[in-house]
């Protein structure tokens, strides 16, 4: 029996044995030491690939979380543009203060107009 890896740290050999252990081959013929290193490095590979994946779903999150923002912004600038522009087809007068949400029903539909006018 040859001593190599967890015994002397050869490290393509332990490579070898974990790439043995990950494809559910038998690792036979190894030290204890060994075994265990091989056994280590496996269980540090899917520990990695495991958290490579979490920041991969984090950073999808934050791409939504940044398209919602954007859109929210555009949402917000096409209200105040309603708010200082009063829209000639509305038939509605500008609204006074404490009519907010009639102020915004206004908005919201100068802001459509605007969109199809081309804007």
């Amino acid at each position: 029996m040859v001593q190599t890896g967890g015994d002397d740290g050869d490290p393509d050999y332990l490579n070898s044995l974990a790439n043995q252990l990950q494809a559910n081959l038998d690792a036979s013929d190894v030290s204890a030491a060994t075994l265990s290193a091989a056994t280590s490095l496996a269980a540090a590979r899917y520990s990695r690939d495991y958290e490579v994946a979490a920041l991969h779903r984090q950073a999808n999150e934050m791409h939504t979380a940044a398209v919602q923002a954007a859109a929210e912004t555009a949402a917000a600038n096409a209200r105040v543009a309603a708010a200082n522009n009063p829209c000639r087809r509305c038939p509605v007068p500008q609204p006074r203060r404490g009519t907010e949400p009639e102020y915004l029903r206004l908005a919201n539909a100068y802001a459509g107009h605007l969109v199809q006018d081309g804007q």
